[in-house]
C-alpha cells in the first residue's frame, strides 16, 4: 500500500477528532529563504513588509541557523529534531533511519493534534512520505497543480514519487523496453508539451517568467497554496499541526509580474567578496542579476504571506493558533557561487523563525544562536508534550532570552557520504557567538582547511581568523568531532572507525 493511500485511510480513522481549547500550531516554510534578504533581518531592500508586520505581535529569533544547505537534510532536522549526522538523510533522496520513521513531529504529536501537511517541493515531500503513517492528511503537490503531467495520463494517483519515475521510465523504455519507447516517447512529450505551454501562455500576463514548477514538472501556482492552507485554517479538525512547505523564493526564480524588476536601478551597496575555491564561475554581473530576481520573488512570496496572514487575522484563526514562520535554508549570490554549493556562509544557513503566540500582542527579539533542531522541542513545549530523550535540539522560549550561556550550534554539508560510514568529504560548521568555523575535509587539494570568523564584528564573513586564533580554531573543532563521533555511534553503530 502506497504512503498516500495509508495516509488516507488515518485520516479517516481520526477525522472526528476536536478539542477547539487547544492551541493549533502552524508551520509555515518559505524555501531557500535567507535571512540576509529580508528586511526583518536588516537587508537594505524593503523585500518584507508584510512579514515585519508580522513580526511586530510575534518573537523573532535573529540568529536561526539551518541544520544544512539543502533541502534534503534540512528539512528532516526540523521535523526530527536531530542533526543530519544522527538522521543520516544527506543524499538529495536520501531515507532517513528506519528509527525517524516513527520518531518525528507528527508521531509525537498525533496522540493530541490532528496532522497535516502540503510541500511543492519534491525533496520536503519526499521526507513527509516517510513520516506518512503519522500524517492524517498528506496533500499530494499535483492536487494544486494548473497542470499536472501524471494527471494529464490518468496514472499513478496513489504514488506521486513513483508515479513520477515510472513515466520517465515508460518513456525512455526502462521497462517497457527501447521498441516501445520509439512509439511512446513522442506521444508522450507532444502530449505533455502541448499542454504545458498552455498553461503558461494563459497565465503569461500574471506570471511572465513562468509559474512555479516543482521537481515533478507540476506548474503551480503560489497563490493556490495560500488559499488552501487559508481554507485549512477552518476547516480542519482542531486542535491540528499544519506543515506547509512552499517553494519560492527557491530557483527559478518566477515572480509575479507587479514584483518583476521590484528592486532594479536601486543602488543596492554590498560588499565584494573573494572567490572561494567552490566558486561556480559567476561573474559579479551574473550574481548581480539572479539577486536581483531572487529579492522580486522574496518581495511576492511576502505579498502572499501577508494576504494569510490577514486572511487568519480576520478569521479569527490567531486566537488559538501557533504561527511559526521559517526556511530550510538560504541563498548564496557571492563568491562566484549561486545556489547552495557546498559551503556554509551566512546567506545559505541563516534563516528566518519568527513565532506568533494565540493573543500575543507585542514583539519579542531573541538574540541567542538557535538551530532549526530546536523547531520540534518547541512545539512539544508549546504544545506541553514530553521531550523524548532522543531530541538534540532544545525547547526554545518565546518570552525571554534563557539566560544560558551561548551553546554551540552545528551545520553541515554531507551530500557526498555513504548513509552507513562516517563523514569523509564534507563541510562543517560550528557557532559559539560570536565565534564560527567552516571546517572543509576530504576535497582534494582544499581538504582540512579551516575559516574562522567573527560574526559579532564581521557578519559578512570578510576576514578569515583561522591562522591568528588557533586557539579558538581547536575548540570548535573539538566540539565538531566530538558531537559527529557521539552522533555516528548511536545512528550507524559503535564499530566505525574514527581515525
Amino acid at each position: 500500500m502506497s504512503n498516500l493511500l495509508r495516509t488516507v485511510e488515518a485520516q479517516s480513522r481520526t477525522q472526528t477528532r476536536t478539542n477547539p481549547t487547544r492551541p493549533n500550531i502552524i508551520i509555515f516554510i518559505f524555501d531557500a529563504l535567507s535571512a540576509r534578504h529580508m528586511s526583518l533581518y536588516g537587508y537594505q531592500r524593503k523585500t518584507t513588509p508584510n512579514i515585519d508586520r508580522f513580526a511586530r505581535t510575534s518573537t523573532i529569533f535573529h540568529q536561526h541557523h539551518a541544520a544544512s544547505n539543502y533541502t534534503k537534510p534540512s528539512t528532516a532536522s526540523l521535523l526530527t529534531g536531530v542533526l543530519p549526522w544522527s538522521h543520516r538523510a544527506l543524499g538529495y533522496y536520501s531515507a532517513l533511519l528506519e528509527f525517524y520513521d516513527h520518531a518525528n513531529i507528527f508521531s509525537e504529536t498525533i496522540s493530541s493534534f490532528y496532522t497535516l501537511a502540503y510541500t511543492h517541493n519534491n525533496l520536503a515531500l519526499n521526507v513527509l512520505e516517510e513520516f506518512a503513517a503519522h500524517i492524517n492528511l498528506l496533500k499530494p503537490p499535483q492536487d494544486l497543480a494548473a497542470y499536472d503531467p501524471d494527471k494529464l495520463l490518468g496514472v499513478f494517483r496513489n504514488d506521486y514519487s513513483m508515479g513520477s519515475y515510472a513515466i520517465e521510465e515508460w518513456s525512455g523504455g526502462g521497462f517497457l523496453g527501447p521498441s516501445t519507447s520509439i512509439f511512446m516517447n513522442p506521444i508522450v512529450d507532444i502530449v505533455q508539451t502541448l499542454a504545458s505551454s498552455r498553461v503558461l501562455e494563459v497565465n503569461k500576463k500574471t506570471y511572465p517568467l513562468g509559474l512555479i514548477v516543482n521537481g515533478y514538472q507540476d506548474l503551480l501556482k503560489l497563490e493556490d497554496a495560500i488559499n488552501w492552507i487559508a481554507q485549512c485554517s477552518t476547516s480542519t479538525p482542531q486542535p491540528y499541526l499544519g506543515y506547509f512547505h512552499l517553494l519560492p523564493p527557491h530557483e527559478p526564480y518566477h515572480p509575479r509580474a507587479d514584483f518583476v524588476g521590484a528592486f532594479s536601478g536601486d543602488n543596492l551597496d554590498l560588499p565584494e567578496k573573494p572567490t572561494s575555491y567552490f566558486s561556480e564561475g559567476h561573474t559579479q554581473e551574473q550574481l548581480k542579476q539572479f539577486r536581483d530576481l531572487y529579492d522580486d520573488y522574496v518581495a511576492y512570496a511576502d505579498s502572499e504571506f501577508g494576504r494569510l496572514y490577514g486572511i487568519l487575522e480576520k478569521n479569527g484563526a490567531l486566537d488559538n493558533t501557533y504561527l511559526i514562520l521559517t526556511s530550510d535554508h538560504g541563498q548564496l549570490f557571492e563568491r562566484g557561487i549561486h545556489g547552495h554549493g557546498v559551503t556554509l556562509y551566512e546567506p545559505v544557513i541563516h534563516i528566518p523563525l519568527i513565532i506568533h503566540a494565540p493573543g500575543q500582542s507585542q514583539g519579542k527579539d531573541i538574540y541567542s544562536v538557535t538551530s532549526n533542531t530546536d523547531v520540534l522541542p518547541t512545539i512539544l513545549q508549546l504544545a506541553n508534550q514530553s521531550l523524548p530523550n532522543w531530541l538534540e535540539g532544545k525547547p526554545l522560549s518565546i518570552h525571554a532570552e534563557s539566560g544560558e550561556a551561548e551553546r554551540f550550534i552545528f551545520s553541515m554539508d554531507g551530500l557526498r557520504n555513504s548513509k552507513f560510514k562516517p563523514l569523509t568529504k564534507a563541510t562543517l560548521s560550528a557557532i559559539q557567538w560570536p565565534y564560527k568555523l567552516n571546517n572543509y575535509r576530504g576535497y582534494p587539494g582544499y581538504d582540512n582547511v579551516d575559516e574562522l570568523f567573527d560574526l559579532g564584528n564581521d557578519p559578512e564573513e570578510l576576514n578569515n581568523l583561522a591562522a591568528s586564533r588557533p586557539t579558538i580554531v581547536a575548540e570548535l573543532k573539538n566540539e565538531l568531532k566530538k558531537n559527529q563521533i557521539i552522533a555516528e555511534k548511536k545512528s550507524i553503530g559503535s564499530s566505525i572507525n574514527q581515525d
